[in-house]
């Protein structure tokens, strides 16, 4: 009898936890699963939340961890390899996270986004044609989603194809015209190839969808000789998310070009 009172606590802590998360209370939501935990260690459903609920808040460590279990518990599951190659993408453990995106695949031979998720880990690897192969997998699974055609543009670019980059992001565009990412990286392709007004183009369409994005805004001015009074704030700030990961690498390269080597007399 103890035990089923036990269970039926759990279960309602439970169901209490999904409804704060799905209002939006994370806090309320993370305690409440945590209870749970502490009556059931192995509640999947709990380890489930909190590991989502850690991932949210950059918690990566104890996002692992939840996962980790839930992957001894639950291991024919593509979910819950995905979100541990997600986690320890984050973690930098990027050997680690493509071996996680395989287990998925291993668990759903179809699973579209676990092949093309192994494609970004190549890329991140310097694995260019590794990378492009697997987004073309991804892509013959499901051809309608248009990041799957934007990974693949952006491993076609890293590959130094930029023709066959401009072919793949104008593929994402036609799956979705409304994808701005997809015309923001063409843009910046055509602009590397000389095709000014291609670029142009890209950027009006941009703001067409969207009338106050920053970085169109800024390059279109940039290309046409319009006066801004300051670049747009969103751009700046796009600017310094998209260097920052990269500062240390940065810095690093510059120091080794101007390291002074010590002589020994």
């Amino acid at each position: 009898m103890k035990k089923f009172w036990h269970s039926f606590k759990a279960r309602v802590a439970y169901n209490d936890a999904l409804n704060h998360y799905n209002l939006g209370q994370a806090q309320k939501a993370r305690d409440l699963a945590e209870a749970v935990l502490r009556i059931e260690p192995n509640h999947t459903g709990a380890l489930w939340l909190t590991g989502t609920l850690a991932f949210e808040s950059r918690d990566f460590e104890t996002s692992a961890a939840r996962f980790e279990l839930l992957s001894t518990l639950d291991s024919g599951n593509a979910e819950v390899w995905l979100w541990l190659g997600n986690i320890r993408r984050e973690l930098g453990a990027l050997d680690e996270s493509a071996e996680a995106y395989r287990r998925a695949v291993e668990c759903d031979r179809r699973h579209a986004q676990a092949h093309g998720n192994i494609g970004v880990v190549m890329s991140d690897l310097g694995n260019h044609a590794k990378a492009i192969a697997c987004h073309g997998e991804a892509i013959s699974l499901d051809g309608t989603n248009p990041r799957n055609h934007f990974n693949l543009a952006i491993a076609l670019y890293d590959a130094g194809d930029l023709s066959a980059a401009v072919d793949a992001y104008r593929a994402a565009i036609a799956v979705d015209g409304k994808f701005i990412p997809a015309r923001q990286g063409l843009a910046g392709v055509l602009r590397e190839l000389g095709d000014r007004e291609g670029a142009i183009a890209c950027y009006r369409d941009i703001l067409k969808i969207e009338p106050k994005h920053g970085t169109a805004i800024h390059m279109l001015a940039s290309l046409t000789g319009s006066v801004l009074a300051a670049p747009p704030v969103d751009y700046v700030s796009e600017l310094f998310d998209n260097f920052a990961p990269r500062f240390d690498d940065h810095m690093q390269a510059r120091l080794r070009d101007t390291a002074v080597v010590p002589r020994l007399d």
